[in-house]
């Protein structure tokens, strides 16, 4: 029984040429795929550069497109920054000329006010005046007659 079964088994020498055809089938048609691929490649090989340059020349332009984004940016930036300068400016200058204007009224109506209690002075000095100058005139006269008075007895 066992015989049977190593007759039937296949020599070395005829199982290695059938190995050795299978691995050079195989690796002839891997080959000739290669060659095929390789070639394919080659004709390709223009196309794929021109589309890697283009790939290339699109991330170029992309890098230079966000470069100057940035650059605008940063340039806005510089300007708000500015800008925020010339408003804090401007309202400082805002308060201080409020107060100024604050200031002057508060002024104008105390100059109005003295004004007014000048005029009320005046009004009263007036008044005074007026009275003294009836008591002087009234002096005047009694001085008058009692010196006419005196030079007649």
């Amino acid at each position: 029984m066992s015989e049977t079964k190593c007759n039937s088994l296949p020599s070395y020498e005829d199982q290695r040429k059938e190995l050795m055809e299978k691995i050079n089938t195989t690796y002839e048609s891997i080959f000739s795929n290669y060659q095929q691929l390789s070639t394919t490649n080659e004709r390709d090989n223009l196309p794929i550069q021109k589309q890697e340059e283009k790939l290339e020349d699109l991330t170029e332009d992309l890098l230079n497109q966000l470069q100057r984004s940035v650059g605008i940016i940063i340039e806005q930036h510089k300007i708000l920054e500015d800008k925020n300068e010339e408003y804090k400016k401007n309202k400082q200058n805002i308060a201080k000329h409020e107060q100024d204007i604050k200031d002057f009224s508060n002024s104008k109506k105390a100059r109005e006010d003295s004004h007014l209690s000048t005029l009320q002075d005046v009004k009263n000095l007036k008044f005074r005046h007026n009275v003294y100058l009836v008591i002087n005139v009234l002096l005047l006269l009694v001085s008058v007659g009692l010196l006419v008075y005196v030079y007649r007895k």
